[in-house]
């Protein structure tokens, strides 16, 4: 099948399709937790290199792409040969059937942009220029010129809980231009304080996910990866997440087994933007095993070997006993 795509479209296919996937932010990689996801991914990129709708290349073999993913890639051209017949053996090689020759993308400019000195808070999100432009100089964009910016708290938090040092946050520039492959910078940003956070940890301790205030915009944030919490804890509860509102109602319940990831609970729960907050609201935590939850202020942190529950004051959670 791979060698296929090349006799179809040429030597310069592979090395465009990898520095597609280069081009990826991690956060867009981390979503690549399964056989299949990684399957439609694969479909959605090469069609979008060769600016062919693969679908029946695909479905030759075995392959079909999801109803959704259909819609993404009938916008290409349709193949007018069939490449899935391409055989590799000397004949072929010679006279290969070829759909296009992919030309060679330049990579997008990187223009002078500088990363500020300054230190972020858990949960900032940079989806506006105003928002970007608080941690990067940037001058002035062509029309066809797009950034995207995006913080791995994830990896910070991570790395944090190993060695306790200095929290620096990864963050992902991602500079795109039409017709052109993407140009991807990275920088470390300090993060604030660990203040009013709740780490979720699993299997020998690593790191799942994490739930925070953000005072600035009064939301409850939530990240986390996309790595399973506890085989051994297969679906059975690991923890329960219970949010209720100023007035005692609840909002959100929320039961995560070993087997599930937090990833897919945040997509699952619609909590990719948080939730907005408002004074007394509350959080409680259950956890299935002691020191597998920890709430951090001041990058301090206490376990919970048992439910607790938080009500939020002046931006802070207080521990109701």
């Amino acid at each position: 099948m791979f060698w296929q795509l090349q006799m179809a479209f040429g030597k310069n296919f592979y090395p465009q399709l990898n520095q597609t996937y280069r081009a990826m932010l991690n956060t867009e990689k981390n979503e690549l937790n399964s056989d299949q996801v990684k399957i439609q991914n694969f479909i959605i990129h090469a069609s979008k290199i060769s600016g062919y709708n693969l679908a029946p290349f695909f479905q030759e073999w075995g392959l079909q792409p999801a109803k959704e993913n259909k819609n993404i890639i009938s916008k290409y051209q349709r193949l007018t040969k069939p490449i899935w017949n391409n055989i590799i053996e000397e004949s072929t090689k010679e006279h290969p059937i070829v759909q296009k020759i992919v030309p060679i993308k330049k990579i997008a400019s990187t223009k002078e942009i500088a990363a500020k000195n300054v230190t972020i808070n858990f949960g900032d999100e940079f989806k506006t220029m105003s928002a970007i432009k608080k941690i990067f100089t940037v001058p002035n964009l062509s029309d066809d010129e797009k950034i995207t910016v995006v913080a791995d708290y994830n990896s910070a938090v991570n790395t944090f809980l190993k060695d306790k040092n200095t929290l620096l946050v990864p963050v992902e520039l991602k500079i795109a231009q039409k017709n052109k492959i993407p140009n991807i910078q990275r920088y470390l940003f300090k993060l604030n304080k660990l203040n009013n956070t709740i780490v979720f940890q699993g299997i020998s301790d690593g790191y799942k996910g994490i739930i925070g205030l953000h005072s600035q915009d009064k939301v409850i944030k939530f990240d986390g990866n996309s790595e399973e919490i506890h085989y051994y804890f297969k679906h059975e509860m690991y923890y329960t997440i219970k949010i209720k509102n100023n007035l005692g109602e609840l909002i959100k319940d929320i039961v995560i087994t070993g087997d599930q990831n937090f990833a897919e609970i945040i997509k699952k729960h619609d909590l990719t933007n948080g939730i907005k907050y408002d004074e007394n609201y509350q959080i409680e935590i259950i956890p299935a095993e002691g020191n597998c939850v920890q709430i951090f202020n001041n990058d301090k942190y206490q376990p919970l070997n048992d439910p607790k529950t938080y009500i939020i004051k002046n931006n802070n959670l207080v521990e109701i006993k």
